[in-house]
């Protein structure tokens, strides 16, 4: 049985005074990366956001781990699901202090760091391979190691769901395989992380399930390969999706 760690169930959301969600429903489960794809415009990060409650749900109902989150606090939900936004200013911070950031909804005020947290920091930092950068202003950093920060903070906040908005965009190829690999790590403690991603191939290769949008819409929500064979991906991009066999597996790309 699926482990849904996260449901949306009919929802929709308005932006800047515009519908831009229609009624949307789809399954976040714990053990997998679930791709968000489509083109730009389609609601994709609206629905990071609204699931998050950044963006107020105009219907339906967003359960986590089967529990509505209308009736929970900000900081609840906080502790269930971690966001990392698309446009993120880069703090004056060492990058300690920054992953600390991710412990704030454990804390009572005022806050006191616990050991528990101080080794959730540490763990985090070791994941993504930061450790060495701790005491370093994050300001200091390549931007894909500042990704990687970001990622350390929302690990550190030992929420189940991990929700992320265009994580790989302005990363190098080796930046983006190495953030995509710590995913793939994530899940398989059995947390859930789903990310909005431009890269079909990228996500066809390390995604286990997919959710196609095009305006506002769900076009298709399922496995990567059941996406793949469908042709869905082919009539929302106007391009032509297709597989190779490589020495490492099968690839993908687009003509």
């Amino acid at each position: 049985m699926d482990n849904i760690l996260l449901s949306a169930k009919g929802i929709s959301s308005c932006y800047n005074g515009r519908e831009v969600l229609h009624k949307v429903s789809a399954d976040i489960n714990g053990g997998k990366v679930t791709a968000i794809i489509g083109p730009n415009g389609s609601g994709k990060s609206t629905l990071l956001k609204t699931l998050i409650g950044i963006v107020p749900k105009k219907e339906g109902e967003i359960f986590s781990e089967g529990k509505s989150t209308d009736s929970m606090s900000s900081l609840e939900i906080a502790r269930r699901i971690a966001y990392l936004p698309q446009m993120k200013s880069v703090p004056d911070l060492t990058v300690r202090t920054m992953v600390l950031h991710g412990r704030f909804s454990h804390l009572s005020y005022p806050r006191h760091y616990r050991k528990e947290d101080l080794k959730s920091v540490e763990k985090a930092m070791e994941i993504t391979g930061i450790t060495e950068y701790a005491e370093k202003n994050v300001s200091s950093l390549s931007g894909g190691t500042v990704q990687l920060v970001f990622l350390a903070m929302a690990l550190a906040q030992s929420s189940p769901v991990i929700l992320m908005d265009e994580p790989t965009s302005f990363l190098d190829i080796s930046h983006q395989i190495k953030l995509m690999k710590l995913c793939r790590g994530i899940v398989s403690e059995g947390r859930a992380v789903a990310a909005v991603l431009h890269d079909i191939p990228l996500a066809l290769k390390y995604a286990d399930n997919m959710i196609v949008m095009s305006n506002g819409k769900i076009v298709l929500y399922g496995t990567t390969s059941d996406v793949y064979k469908s042709g869905v991906l082919n009539r929302v991009f106007n391009v032509e999706v297709k597989e190779a066999a490589a020495e490492t597996g099968i690839i993908y790309y687009c003509e």
